[in-house]
């Protein structure tokens, strides 16, 4: 199964209190001084047209200098019938 990964642009902040993150041009955090950073990332479907017959996942992953850092679960979309599928599995 091929992957695709989409960058998704945050144009919202709620807190930056050195303006380290970029929510116009490039979308992207960077850190003014060496440190430890929480990153919260959230996302929500609305609409997703299911493709008969094939299985669809979502995943969402934080990366760091270009390196997948972390990423959460596997999100199934669709099953083999093509039925609207939306379950987040609790962590393993």
């Amino acid at each position: 199964m091929a992957t695709t990964w989409t960058k998704i642009t945050l144009d919202r902040v709620i807190y930056d209190e050195q303006t380290e993150y970029d929510s116009v041009t490039n979308f992207r955090f960077t850190a003014k001084k060496t440190g430890y950073y929480q990153v919260n990332a959230r996302y929500q479907f609305r609409t997703m047209a299911p493709i008969s017959g094939v299985n669809s996942s979502a995943q969402i992953a934080i990366y760091v200098n270009g390196t997948i850092d972390s990423q959460g679960n596997t999100i199934p979309i669709t099953d083999a019938a093509g039925a609207t599928v939306m379950s987040n599995p609790a962590p393993s």
